[in-house]
């Protein structure tokens, strides 16, 4: 695959454009904006990944921090604001926990075998789930998704040690979690090292990951919309979890 068609063949994809059209249509305010400027930036990563790699790394980081606002703006316009009111999206490292954060949430995902796809015969997307009985299918939603086993717990304890099981230690998680967020400025700034560089994998593999990661953030952001009357406990536990690493951090500055 061309380094150019990488960020097309994800956007482009039935489930992305209804994703796409869905969340346009559906948010207001803030989260509309942060989510309609976040798919700018990944055609924008799209449209230069020949000619200006580097940059082209840079629109798709920062199309990911626009979605990881559109997330928290929607949380706290669709009853989450207890727990997002903390998650300062002007916040570089609080951006960039978020957005590691979807992607330990993806390997969840990954690892519970949810599959999703646009339903042929319904206005929206579906998921294949092994519910413990064989598979099943269910509306896609972020209620299908839990760290703890009763799924109606809202506890965030389980989703931090899920996330943090990922480092070595808590100094490790928070060493990681900030050299991700000086990414941004070390695709377009040059330093005595020289000036900034990456390789053909290396932009693959970050365009890939980004514009799949700012995906799901915006159907994340789109289904607290759709489900604004409904508390999901996983949502809390994803957020709980998300402010005491930023409190954790912050406490160590």
């Amino acid at each position: 695959m061309d380094i150019v068609s990488i960020i097309k063949e994800i956007i482009h994809s039935e489930s992305s454009e209804w994703i796409r059209k869905q969340a346009f249509a559906s948010l207001e305010g803030r989260a509309k904006h942060c989510a309609m400027n976040a798919w700018r930036y990944l055609l924008y990563a799209d449209l230069i990944a020949d000619t200006a790699p580097t940059v082209s790394l840079f629109c798709a980081t920062h199309a990911t921090e626009e979605a990881v606002a559109a997330f928290i703006s929607s949380a706290k316009s669709n009853g989450y604001a207890a727990e997002a009111k903390n998650l300062n999206i002007h916040d570089h490292f609080v951006k960039t926990l978020l957005s590691v954060f979807a992607r330990a949430v993806s390997k969840h995902v990954e690892e519970i075998e949810l599959a999703f796809a646009l339903h042929p015969d319904h206005d929206r997307l579906y998921a294949r789930i092994d519910g413990g009985n064989g598979l099943e299918i269910h509306p896609l939603s972020l209620s299908l998704i839990s760290y703890n086993p009763d799924t109606a717990d809202t506890s965030w304890g389980r989703a931090l040690e899920v996330f943090a099981s990922e480092f070595a230690d808590e100094r490790a998680m928070l060493a990681a979690i900030k050299e991700q967020s000086n990414l941004r400025n070390n695709a377009i700034y040059a330093s005595s090292a020289g000036i900034p560089a990456i390789s053909d994998e290396e932009l693959r593999r970050g365009l890939k990951e980004n514009a799949c990661i700012t995906i799901g953030l915006v159907w994340a952001a789109l289904d607290m919309a759709q489900h604004g009357n409904q508390r999901v406990a996983f949502i809390v536990q994803a957020l709980g979890a998300a402010l005491r690493i930023a409190e954790r951090a912050a406490a160590k500055k």
